[in-house]
């Protein structure tokens, strides 16, 4: 046993003083003949811009611009809309009085409809396999508030503006938006 020990020791003698040089940092060497590298300018490149998109509105082929800003729509439905369309704290174009629920908790649900919200669509589309509520939200309480009211209301549940999606060209009938809405 006594032999096992002295192994045992000498192991861990060895071990230690094989880790040791990894520990210390090598100086490091001279390079007297290797050259030193240049830095060569390279000319900034020219990207193309692309080409722009054309649209045949009525036999009338006209120019659209290539991208369009959010805000730029969302000013363009506000304008068309503005008594259906407002912006969410982000700018993007919303449903006014309209909170959309995903899978929503039946007891939550009714405590909406009890305090004034109304089902404007019941659906399970099916895509998302899930249960989508449309709620219009009670006169005299704005969207933004109805939407922090049902989210306190249900933390688990998944309430959001009803966005509005617009084409490229940012027009209202290319979002979806009715006028009667």
């Amino acid at each position: 046993m006594n032999a096992i020990v002295r192994i045992v020791l000498l192991l861990n003698l060895l071990c230690a003083a094989a880790r040791a040089p990894a520990q210390i940092a090598l100086p490091p060497l001279p390079t007297p003949h290797l050259p030193v590298p240049v830095q060569v300018p390279v000319p900034p490149v020219q990207v193309p811009s692309p080409a722009p998109v054309l649209r045949d509105l009525g036999g009338v082929v006209q120019q659209a611009p290539m991208l369009s800003s959010v805000r730029t729509r969302a000013r363009a439905l506000l304008e068309r809309y503005p008594g259906q369309v407002e912006r969410d704290p982000h700018g993007a174009p919303v449903v006014r009085a309209v909170i959309v629920v995903l899978a929503p908790n039946e007891q939550a649900l009714q405590q909406a409809l009890s305090r004034g919200f109304q089902i404007q669509t019941d659906q399970t589309p099916q895509p998302l396999g899930e249960r989508a509520v449309t709620l219009l939200v009670p006169r005299g309480l704005s969207t933004q508030r109805a939407l922090r009211e049902l989210r306190a209301a249900d933390p688990g549940g998944s309430y959001d503006f009803d966005h509005l999606f617009a084409a490229q060209t940012g027009t209202a009938q290319d979002a979806g938006v009715d006028a009667n809405h």
